[in-house]
């Protein structure tokens, strides 16, 4: 189960990272017309890694 929390953890680390990236350099989805998707993407990838690791540390 420990290998669920921490794929999530990794995959909403990503997904923070390149919204975050969009936000700051509109490179890899057009920066732009996006800027809500970016905010609303760093939110959501920011409440999923906290939920991922919050999960990983009522399953130690």
């Amino acid at each position: 189960m420990k290998w669920l929390c921490l794929g999530t953890i990794g995959i909403a680390g990503l997904a923070l990272l390149l919204c975050a990236l969009d936000l700051i350099t509109g490179v890899p989805f057009g920066g732009g017309p996006y800027t809500m998707a970016d905010i609303g993407g760093i939110l959501a990838a920011s409440v999923t890694i906290y939920l991922g690791f919050n999960a990983f540390n009522d399953v130690k």
